[in-house]
């Protein structure tokens, strides 16, 4: 079940071995040239469900070993155009992967988004350090792939600065 979080302003989703949550980083222009002090981003946070329970009977997740990534206005766009471009058929061409890599010190991240088996998204996080590697992934369903991708669409005035 997918809940936005009112403090924070995060998007949040939880499942059984997973959550995410995207929360927005506001980009700002000068005034006075118009032109971007600070571009902004999306922050993408995938942790592991820790396998226990708080004493709700909520799930806990292992926010210490989340994988943590920015989404600036070409992942947004990428995320926004690829999949489900072309029409609702689940095609492996919907497949979107965003890669990001630090050549200094041989970081290495990617997304990838691909059709569900039966329905909905896959979203599949890697981060790679030297000899570090970890993944994780999440299952959406249509709808909650629906809102991030509103949200994500909604956030481009405040990424590229245009939003006050």
């Amino acid at each position: 079940m997918a809940k936005a979080s009112k403090s924070g302003g995060r998007y949040n989703i939880y499942k059984k071995g997973a959550a995410v949550q995207f929360s927005l980083s506001k980009g700002y222009r000068d005034p006075d040239n118009n032109s971007i002090v600070n571009a902004g981003v999306v922050w993408m946070e995938i942790a592991p469900a820790s396998g226990e329970k708080n004493d709700n009977g909520n799930r806990i997740y292992d926010w210490e070993h989340k994988i943590t990534m920015a989404l600036g206005i070409t992942d947004i766009e990428t995320i926004l155009y690829y999949p489900t471009h072309g029409g609702n058929s689940k095609r492996e061409e919907e497949t979107t992967q965003i890669i990001h890599e630090n050549p200094r010190n041989g970081a290495y991240s990617s997304i990838k988004i691909q059709p569900g088996q039966q329905s909905g998204w896959k979203l599949s996080v890697n981060k790679k350090l030297g000899d570090d590697n970890v993944g994780q992934f999440i299952y959406l369903s249509d709808s909650e792939f629906y809102v991030l991708r509103s949200l994500l669409g909604s956030a481009i005035p405040h990424v590229v600065g245009w939003a006050t």
